[in-house]
């Protein structure tokens, strides 16, 4: 959290940057879960002021966000583990954008923004995308954590994420799902493609380019070995 301005000796504006990241088996590498920033991020808090969570009684915004990016942190790596494992602390993110909401604080808006933390509530619990929610297990599970021991079956299970990411954009372009999965797995997934026949690699380049058209930079490593 870097705060940017101080309106009052309690109230702040800042930029926050939410990162996570587990350990894959078998390997010295962490995974990344989640890579989200708000440019914007106003909240109120006194010197010493204790900071206690109650999802009944939500006392400021600084207290709610933290307890929404800790629950989506534990989703995404209890999903990543277990199918469909983190369904308890997504189901807590509801509650918590839900209560929050006649308090009118930036950031939470239930309508007119795809990026706010209700949005991303919402969309971890809409059964439509249950689908995003299978292919992190098997990315991971299935994918990831098995590279160590078979590392051809386990990137096969990895790239099985472009059609269900695609699939996402195709139905709703402006998903945040779509949005999250990028910022967090990009690179990572460039990274295992790289190393795959030509022919799969330019398949999962057209299918990038086409889900993240401003990230060159990353892309074009992916398309200069198609050459």
């Amino acid at each position: 959290l870097v705060v940017n301005e101080m309106s009052s000796p309690s109230s702040f504006k800042g930029e926050l940057q939410v990162q996570a990241r587990r350990p894959v088996p078998g390997a010295s590498y962490k995974t990344p879960l989640l890579n989200y920033r708000e440019p914007s991020f106003l909240f109120d808090y006194m010197e010493y002021q204790s900071l206690e969570f109650n999802p009944d009684n939500i006392p400021n915004n600084l207290v709610a966000t933290i307890a929404f990016y800790v629950y989506l942190i534990l989703g995404l790596d209890y999903d990543s583990t277990s199918p469909l494992g983190g369904t308890d602390c997504f189901r807590q993110m509801q509650i918590i954008a839900s209560n929050v909401q006649s308090n009118n604080w930036s950031g939470w808006e239930a309508f007119g923004s795809e990026r706010s933390k209700y949005a991303i509530a919402v969309a971890f619990n809409e059964p439509v995308f249950e689908d995003y929610r299978r292919m992190w297990y098997d990315y991971h599970r299935a994918g990831l954590d098995e590279m160590a021991a078979n590392r051809e079956k386990g990137r096969q299970k990895v790239v099985t994420s472009l059609p269900v990411i695609s699939s996402i954009y195709d139905r709703r372009s402006n998903s945040v799902l779509v949005t999250l999965f990028g910022n967090a797995k990009l690179d990572e997934l460039v990274n295992v493609v790289t190393d795959m026949p030509v022919h799969e690699k330019r398949a999962a380049y057209e299918t990038l380019r086409n889900i993240y058209p401003t990230q060159t930079a990353a892309l074009e490593r992916l398309q200069r070995t198609n050459r």
